[in-house]
């Protein structure tokens, strides 16, 4: 396929890792514990290299070609069960991850989703997991202090917020660089640039951003991992032509 992008590398996004009986209300943020498996599984049989997306962000940065067959595999909001499903599976196969976390809610449960239709609470990672996590290798990044919507909140708690969690992440995890993850996906270039002059060395979108990731290092977008998901889509989703593949899809839809 013309115009794939040779250095471009799949950062995919998953949230919860639990049985089909827990996926609740947002299904559609869940896989199964055999399904994820199944994928880190192919990430390793085809010879990925899972990469933080601190070594990402100065790949981008130097404008140097990203290793190819490498990956970034993400976790959004910090759920309980990525340790007790998703880490075991991790460390079987030698997978780097990166998990965004909501850090004054650390150890308590997901309020911010009751507002919008949960109905069941969903535990957190605590401290002495997040730890455990952090000498095996994961990496750990900002998704605010509270889950709170960027856009749509006070400049001067945006603010609070992101130094906030940064100060908490990097008291946690003993590192200077830390990336950030955009709440609901949501952003605009003011929250960008609040998120560069914070401090973190990258933000990560969901579907937004440029098909180019060196063209903005604050809008890095994913691709992300349904309970629908096969194994043959999820092979798509890392082929370095898929990003141009689903571009051209959406449009197509629109038509």
């Amino acid at each position: 396929m013309s115009g794939m992008n040779p250095s471009w590398v799949p950062i995919l996004c998953y949230h919860r890792v639990c049985p089909e009986s827990d996926f609740g209300k947002f299904r559609s943020l869940c896989v199964t514990p055999q399904k994820f498996r199944a994928q880190m599984r192919l990430l390793k049989n085809l010879g990925y290299t899972a990469l933080s997306l601190q070594n990402i962000a100065a790949y981008l940065k130097l404008q140097k070609n990203i290793p190819s067959k490498s990956v970034a595999v993400t976790f959004d909001d910090g759920y309980l069960d990525n340790y007790t499903h998703a880490f075991p599976v991790l460390k079987e196969f030698g997978i780097t991850a990166n998990i965004f976390l909501v850090t004054d809610l650390i150890g308590k449960t997901n309020v911010w989703d009751f507002p919008v239709g949960a109905i069941h609470e969903s535990p957190l990672l605590t401290e002495d997991q997040i730890k455990e996590m952090r000498d095996a290798g994961v990496v750990f990044g900002s998704h605010t202090a509270n889950h709170i919507d960027v856009t749509q909140s006070d400049p001067d708690n945006v603010k609070e917020e992101l130094d906030r969690s940064r100060d908490r992440l990097e008291e946690l995890t003993w590192r200077k660089d830390i990336a950030f993850c955009y709440p609901y996906g949501r952003l605009d270039s003011g929250i960008k640039r609040g998120v560069r002059e914070a401090g973190y060395v990258c933000g990560l979108a969901t579907d937004s951003g440029p098909l180019n990731q060196e063209a903005d290092l604050f809008e890095l977008r994913r691709v992300q991992v349904f309970p629908s998901t096969s194994l043959f889509g999820f092979w798509k989703k890392i082929q370095p032509w898929y990003p141009n593949w689903a571009e051209f899809q959406k449009r197509f839809k629109k038509s």
